[in-house]
């Protein structure tokens, strides 16, 4: 079990192979803390299992490192989505102050150091999108918008593309900004609605993971001791072994169902 997370672990934080342009490193590197948190609850489960295991047994050990590590999952991608949520809120408060400034007549560097000042909670869009005005490098290959891992990284990336745009094409800057701005409006509004629609389900399959607990407290209630029969026999290691692994399945299911 060790062995197998150990690996997936590598895989997981293995570094993209390829060459890639200034911004594209600037944007990657916010994709880093991603990865080094996930690799720390992973390497966390593994200590809690092993510990366990060392006390308890092997089984109970696998169970409870299968557990915490998906527990731990789930709650850190729930933490980073309600960031992303006050990010990108406050990313669009910035992209209207920062069309204000371009169609008011202010140099890019200007309006983007403005912009800054007022709005220093908006995230590394504006600290990406900085870099690469300053540098006067235009990317290569900016005739469309690159993909990012989130939306404020697709939004930054999507704001040194028009940037790009506007310094070779003369494409009025203001204008990409705006269509910017209304297409992330548009999704934050989505994301709200889906979000709302999704709640029962979720809480509906958290409360489904919860009822094998349930049932070992009835049980024990009704002098049936089963956690005995979990830890001591044979067939309830395995059948402890077959129910956590069922549990973690059903809310990485459920977690995946809810994301769609």
């Amino acid at each position: 079990m060790v062995s197998a997370v150990a690996l997936a672990l590598a895989l997981w934080l293995w570094p993209a192979s390829g060459v890639r342009s200034k911004p594209a490193r600037a944007i990657a590197r916010t994709r880093r803390p991603v990865a080094l948190r996930r690799g720390r609850v992973l390497f966390g489960a593994v200590i809690l299992g092993v510990g366990t295991g060392a006390v308890v047994g092997p089984v109970v050990g696998t169970a409870t490192a299968l557990l915490s590590a998906t527990l731990g999952l789930l709650a850190a991608a729930e933490l980073r989505r309600r960031r992303v949520r006050v990010e990108v809120a406050a990313l669009l408060a910035a992209l209207r102050t920062l069309a204000r400034e371009v169609r008011a007549g202010a140099q890019p560097v200007a309006a983007i150091a403005a912009t800054a000042t007022s709005h220093r909670d908006a995230g590394p869009a504006l600290h990406t999108l900085t870099t690469a005005v300053t540098s006067g490098r235009l990317p290569v290959g900016a005739q469309s918008p690159p993909a990012g891992p989130d939306v404020v990284s697709a939004t930054a990336e999507r704001l040194v593309v028009g940037w790009a745009l506007s310094a070779r094409h003369g494409v009025p800057w203001a204008t990409l900004i705006d269509a910017t701005v209304a297409d992330l409006a548009d999704r934050v509004r989505t994301d709200t609605a889906r979000a709302a629609q999704v709640a029962g389900p979720r809480v509906s399959g958290y409360v489904l993971a919860v009822l094998p607990a349930l049932g070992l407290l009835l049980g024990a209630g009704m002098g049936a001791d089963p956690v005995h029969v979990l830890l001591d026999t044979a067939v309830g290691n395995l059948l402890l072994l077959l129910g956590s692994t069922l549990t973690c399945a059903g809310l990485a299911w459920t977690a995946r169902i809810v994301r769609t």
